[in-house]
């Protein structure tokens, strides 16, 4: 336990005693007068005591919502004059691949005669006809020339279509052998040999054009001989 001496006599005296018991000196009075005491907080009176705001944060959301504004404002400013741009745009773009299909497509059709892989072939003439239920028809004339390794024949190398308004035709029925042979197209011919075959297609009309077109049977080419006859 802490110890002190007494301020009278010298005698050690422990902590919390007041009255030295060797000379009845009482120091406590002086210890307490000696002890320091706190400094009085001065207030003025009459003037309230500032209290400090905190600060102001600007939140997200309020930033977003002027951004969503601002777009909206200039959406409404611009959305016209683009809209319209894109679709003239896009009115050209398509005409430009129309333009471009056609021409690619034309570069693929033949006119009257040419290969097609290992065949020839010419488009010669065409007549009109009846067939067996007495419905105008046209038979078409063709020249056709293996060039493959192995024997071939028409029907089995190549396909051809007729079209009259865009429409495709439908094979004709022709009894008369004297008019209409359907079984060239079916005779074997060896390598660099070449025969005459027919086709018969059912008329829409007597008035309009008939398209013809004929291509590989079984090819990843798109070209394909073509001719056009006039029926009047």
């Amino acid at each position: 336990m802490a110890q002190f001496n007494c301020p009278n006599c010298g005698q050690p005296i422990q902590d919390g005693i007041s009255v030295c018991p060797n000379c009845n000196a009482n120091f406590a009075a002086k210890q307490a007068a000696a002890a320091p005491t706190t400094a009085p907080t001065y207030q003025p009176t009459g003037y309230p005591i500032p209290v400090q705001q905190p600060k102001k944060k600007i939140k997200w959301w309020m930033i977003a919502i002027a951004v969503v504004v601002l777009l909206l404002m200039m959406r409404a400013c611009f959305g016209g004059d683009s809209s319209k741009n894109d679709s003239a745009v896009s009115k050209v773009s398509n005409s430009e691949k129309t333009d471009t299909s056609e021409m690619e497509s034309s570069k693929n059709n033949l006119e009257n005669k040419g290969i097609l892989g290992d065949y020839e072939v010419e488009i010669l003439s065409a007549k009109i006809a009846k067939d067996y239920e007495g419905n105008s028809a046209i038979v078409i004339n063709y020249q056709f020339t293996n060039n493959s390794d192995d024997a071939a024949n028409f029907m089995f190398a190549l396909s051809d279509k007729a079209f009259q308004n865009g429409i495709e035709l439908e094979s004709a029925i022709i009894m008369d052998s004297k008019t209409y042979d359907s079984d060239e197209k079916m005779k074997d011919i060896k390598p660099g040999k070449t025969i005459k075959v027919q086709s018969a297609f059912v008329l829409n009309d007597k008035k309009n054009t008939v398209e013809i077109e004929v291509s590989e049977l079984i090819s990843f080419s798109d070209k394909k001989v073509v001719k056009t006859f006039e029926l009047q």
